[in-house]
């Protein structure tokens, strides 16, 4: 017969799956990060007129009600790749964090819209993540720059 305090601890896994940053390998992380990022700047900066750039956020956040909840689900899917790559838990609320501002802000008719095309979240949260891992980015630069 097992005790209450046998069936309520907690057991431990010899050889538990691996998570987060190491278990993905460098490679991986290198191509998730530069499919990311080319998807951002396509949401962010991918047309430019003289003065500013802008992207499919600021095109597609001009359908009243619905063009600024599609961006966000766009954006939430950034989110989760970048969970998926092994993020930390307080990158990943900063990344929400700029969707929220980004839809909430782009859901005010008109100034929303003019706001939309200049706070470029999906950016932003590139920028977290090229932070979260740098060697990755420094990768990404690379072949960028070979290009």
């Amino acid at each position: 017969m097992t005790t209450m305090a046998e069936r309520n601890s907690p057991t431990i896994d010899p050889s538990p799956e691996p998570r987060g940053p190491e278990s993905l390998g460098h490679a991986t992380q290198v191509r998730r990060l530069r499919r990311l990022s080319k998807l951002a700047r396509l949401l962010d900066a991918r047309f430019g007129v003289p003065g500013f750039r802008f992207g499919l956020d600021g095109i597609i956040g001009l359908v009243p009600g619905v063009g600024d909840a599609i961006m966000a689900a766009i954006s939430i899917g950034i989110v989760v790749e970048a969970a998926r790559m092994g993020a930390r838990t307080t990158t990943l609320i900063r990344m929400v964090f700029n969707i929220v501002i980004d839809s909430l802000a782009g859901a005010v008719p008109l100034l929303g819209d003019i706001f939309d095309i200049f706070y470029k979240a999906n950016l932003r949260n590139i920028d977290l993540l090229r932070r979260e891992f740098p060697d990755a980015a420094a990768e990404v630069d690379s072949v960028a720059k070979d290009r």
